[in-house]
């Protein structure tokens, strides 16, 4: 900064009672004589020489622009020091003074607003200086200055810590940051306090909070290993009041300011560092001087007058004709130590401690210090007595003459007084009395403001365990104001994607969850309780967050005008997609039961329809066109033997006949077998040490051929499948609607042309294809089957880029059981024997009657399991005993194979048995002998297949 911008004379407007601002009292006669000629002198100077220097100065319009409020001590200061600087020419210039009142209201929505009223309100005012002071007014003169004022010269000051970068190539700007002195006044501190080990920050959190606070910490590493920076982040002047009383003694508080939340309550910095100081036990510093007087102990401070002071002078130059650019910035503002005579008696702090030129305020005045024109003044008193003292004695003698004529006057206005006397006792004892309630009632008020401040006190402590659960809660919440602004949230509620600058600006809740949005939401819960004042439940889609469960609720008042609104937001996307996992499950098991109904009667169906083409053929000729034909025919019949297999694996009546295995082989011989002859590559990585698993080879294997036809369909052109298999632990905490524990995890990518988004939600449903020839079951089979392994089916698919398949299924905690070796084919010779066949279907029991007789077998057929108990009972009792029964195990209204096949063991435990349904996929066909079962036949079968059978038994 130049010199001679600040000089000390100036400091009796800032603080009465130090130093030089005693300047008011009397001098010596001769400097007062001396002074007054000099005045008089000046005075008839000025009387003659001004008028023409006015006339000289055209009358310029200079605007005040301040960021904080008029009655804001700070800016107050800053104020004077321009008034004091512009003085010179005041009469030359018009002054509009502006207030931004940023402490309650900031931003770019605010400052838009504020910059088109200027405009309107300074159209036709031609502003040629503009002082500004602090950051506020300086960062809205950057950004609407030309457009509101156009290019006037601007002198800022009070600026925080600023640099050169702030103004971002703007012209025409000149002013004095303010750099607090925050090392010396630390540094300070500590040499007065050496025992300390901690230093507790009280800061506020606005725009100059937060560039103190980032000045602070730059500090920090100076002073590591020697004490412990403490900083409060709490906006609640009570709470922070509440933890200074709690401070050890081996601490130091330094205080910046502290305004708390303006939307909540504003403090004046008089009011909070005063209460900090009130209950601190220990002292407290800082860097301005705006602090002193108020509890502050001192520091080397910095003076919001000289800031103005600064700026103004800078202004004068500016409007004496001097060029901006030619004014540089002051970056460093000076300083000096000041203290508080009542703080450093409070804390025992020797004055000879204290730097030498420090400034001390409040400080008792003692006679060594009293200046000699304060001496003149009492001698001139004296003499004054002097004269008094004559006049009295001169008084006295007349007295004495008049005295007898007041005696006799004295003994009349004693007996009026000894009246008045008794009247007066009466009424003081009435006055007693009245004492006497007025000091009961005094300690009454005394109690009840004691009872209040504890109440207040329980208070305080009840909200600070309130906004501690607030802040706990997992949950998202917020309070949100009637324009739509968020004034309360736990921002770490899972919702951090809201941008840290803008949480203290209470942004508006459609801004601070749409990203760009700039008017309120189409469905906003909040509006509809404003509007309607009843709570609403819903539920919303957000493109940041997912699916959003919103609660609102109305806070109103005692006369039920809606004020706030709370709303609590939770996320179910996780929620929403189990509820459709849960529904597709239902979807699939309800059309399961339909498929397996319906596979059961077309597996009646085939089983006659191959019988007949089975015995057709052999009347057939081989080589000849019927039997050709009849060939076909039976190659037809069992690819849909293929289908109505899916159709039951599908269905409820599909349940898997699980055995311990590897699956290694079911992957490599399925993946194998289906891609023979076909232009795709299968590589597999396969983790050697895999772990066994129960499941049914039969529909395993069917899930890899599922899968692998539809990745070699969906490269044409060729191409790699990859498929690999690996173990897998899951945990409780792991988003998949599986338990935790071990789990075998198969991956099956191709490079095709992938799945559609369109088409994606509807891949597992049944009969759903996009193939020309494909029945829509084979993904609806996959899905089945894992599900009906206690397993989970994943799909990722990018267009144009590939499918990858994700199929978990759980691990055994058995060994791999061992595989029985299957007997080779043998051509049997014609069999002999009575043979029983139960089925509730008349065509089943006519084609299985014609192909017995065929193969040397008499027959005697029946409907349901009484009808062959009883024909078995009567054989045996003929002599005539059944080689053996065949029997279906499903028998519609009737006792069917199990029960009929446990009453005839009753009846002749040597009984052969043999099984037969058309849901060859149920447990007891693969299981028979464990329910008395000699032998299996699953429908449809061949004449060969039931001969092979009969033979092995009978």
């Amino acid at each position: 900064m130049q010199e001679g911008i600040f000089v000390d004379d100036l400091y009796h407007l800032r603080f009465p009672g130090i130093g030089k601002q005693k300047a008011a009292r009397f001098r010596n006669l001769p400097h007062l004589l001396a002074a007054g000629i000099c005045f008089l002198a000046l005075f008839m100077a000025g009387v003659f020489t001004f008028p023409v220097a006015a006339a000289a100065l055209e009358k310029k319009n200079v605007l005040i622009l301040h960021s904080y409020h008029q009655g804001f001590k700070w800016t107050d200061d800053i104020s004077r020091g321009m008034l004091a600087a512009l003085e010179p020419v005041r009469s030359g210039i018009r002054i509009y003074p502006e207030y931004l009142n940023t402490k309650w209201e900031h931003g770019t929505p605010y400052f838009t607003q504020l910059s088109r009223f200027l405009r309107v309100k300074y159209s036709k005012i031609p502003i040629d200086l503009i002082l500004c002071s602090d950051n506020d007014a300086l960062d809205f003169l950057i950004g609407y200055r030309d457009e509101v004022f156009g290019k006037v010269p601007v002198v800022f000051s009070g600026a925080n810590n600023f640099t050169s970068a702030d103004l971002k190539g703007r012209k025409l700007y000149t002013g004095v940051s303010e750099t607090a002195e925050l090392k010396d006044s630390l540094d300070l501190a500590l040499t007065l306090h050496p025992g300390t080990k901690r230093i507790f920050v009280i800061n506020d959190s606005g725009t100059p909070g937060r560039k103190v606070l980032a000045e602070l910490k730059k500090l920090l590493p100076l002073y590591q290993n020697k004490v412990v920076f403490t900083f409060q982040d709490s906006s609640d002047l009570g709470e922070v009041v509440a933890d200074v009383a709690k401070l050890p003694p081996d601490t130091l508080i330094f205080y910046t300011f502290f305004y708390g939340n303006p939307d909540a309550r504003f403090h004046e910095n008089s009011e909070s560092i005063s209460l900090i100081s009130e209950h601190a036990r220990v002292p407290v510093y800082g860097a301005w001087d705006f602090n002193l007087g108020y509890g502050m102990v001192g520091g080397k401070l910095t003076s919001g007058y000289d800031q103005g002071l600064a700026a103004g002078q800078m202004g004068v130059r500016i409007l004496q004709g001097e060029r901006i650019e030619t004014i540089p910035i002051v970056f460093r503002n000076p300083s000096r130590y000041m203290f508080d005579y009542r703080q450093l008696k409070r804390f025992g702090i020797d004055r000879a401690l204290l730097p030498e030129g420090s400034t001390v305020i409040n400080e008792p005045e003692v006679f060594s210090k009293v200046r000699k024109s304060t001496i003149w003044a009492a001698f001139l008193g004296i003499g004054g007595l002097g004269l008094l003292v004559f006049i009295l004695l001169f008084a006295i003698r007349a007295r004495k003459h008049v005295e007898e004529s007041l005696r006799q006057a004295q003994s009349e206005l004693e007996l009026k007084v000894h009246e008045r006397t008794h009247d007066l006792s009466l009424l003081n004892e009435r006055l007693s009395d009245l004492n006497r309630q007025l000091t009961e009632a005094n300690e009454k008020l005394g109690s009840d403001i004691e009872h209040r401040q504890q109440t207040e006190l329980e208070l305080r402590k009840s909200q600070s365990i309130l906004n501690k659960i607030f802040e706990a809660n997992p949950d998202h919440l917020v309070v949100i104001d009637r324009n739509l602004r968020i004034i309360h949230s736990n921002w770490l509620g899972g919702y951090e994607y809201v941008p840290a600058e803008i949480r203290h600006l209470n942004p508006y809740c459609y801004e601070a969850y749409n990203e760009g949005q700039d008017k309120p939401c189409e469905a906003c819960a909040a509006l509809e309780v404003f509007n309607t004042g009843k709570p609403v439940f819903t539920e919303m889609y957000n493109a940041r967050i997912g699916y959003l469960e919103i609660r609102a609720v109305p806070i109103v008042d005692e006369n039920g005008t809606v004020l706030m609104v709370a709303e609590h937001i939770r996320d179910i996307t996780e929620k929403k997609k189990m509820e459709e996992e849960i529904l597709k499950g239902q979807k699939l098991e309800s059309l399961g039961v339909l498929a397996g109904g319906i596979a059961h009667d077309f597996n009646n169906l085939l089983t006659a329809i191959m019988g007949n083409i089975s015995l057709a053929k052999m009347f057939a000729e081989s080589g000849s066109k019927a039997y050709d034909r009849l060939t076909d025919a039976e190659k037809a019949c069992e690819r849909a033997t293929g289908l109505t297999l899916q159709l039951l694996t599908f269905s409820k009546g599909g349940a898997p006949v699980k055995k311990t295995t590897s699956i290694v082989q079911i992957i490599t011989d399925s993946a194998g077998f289906m891609l023979r002859g076909s232009n795709v590559k299968c590589e597999f990585t396969l983790q050697k040490d895999l772990w066994a698993a129960d499941v049914d080879e039969g529909q395993m294997g069917q899930v890899i051929n599922n899968l692998i036809i539809n990745a070699d369909q969906a490269m044409p052109d060729g191409g790699i499948i990859s498929v690999t298999a690996e173990n897998v632990t899951i945990a409780a905490s792991d988003l998949l609607p599986l338990p935790a524990g071990r789990y075998i995890l198969i991956s099956i990518q191709d490079q095709g042309e992938g799945i559609s988004p369109e088409n994606m939600s509807k891949i597992f449903d049944p009969y759903f294809t996009t193939k020309e020839r494909g029945s829509g079951l084979g993904l609806a089979t996959v899905y089945s089957i894992i599900k009906s392994h206690q397993g989970h089916l994943e799909v990722e698919s990018t267009k144009g880029v590939g499918t990858l398949f994700r199929l978990y299924l759980p691990a055994s905690e058995h060994a791999v059981e061992s595989v029985e070796n299957t007997a080779p084919e043998v051509s049997a010779p014609a069999g002999s024997g009575r043979i029983l066949v139960m089925d509730d279907e008349e065509i089943i029991r006519e084609i299985a009657r014609e192909i017995l007789h065929h193969l040397g077998y008499e027959v005697d057929v029946c409907g349901d399991g009484k009808s062959a108990l009883t024909m078995y009972q009567g054989a045996l009792h003929e002599g005539k005993r059944y080689a053996a029964v065949i029997m279906d195990l499903t028998i519609q209204g009737g006792m069917g194979g199990k029960e009929t096949m446990k009453e005839l063991l009753a009846i002749d435990p040597a009984v052969k048995g043999i099984v037969s349904s058309g849901y060859n996929n149920d447990p007891i066909l693969a299981h028979f002998r464990e329910y008395g079962f000699s032998g299996m036949v699953s429908k449809p079968y061949t004449v060969r297949e039931l001969q092979e059978t009969l033979l092995e038994l009978v």
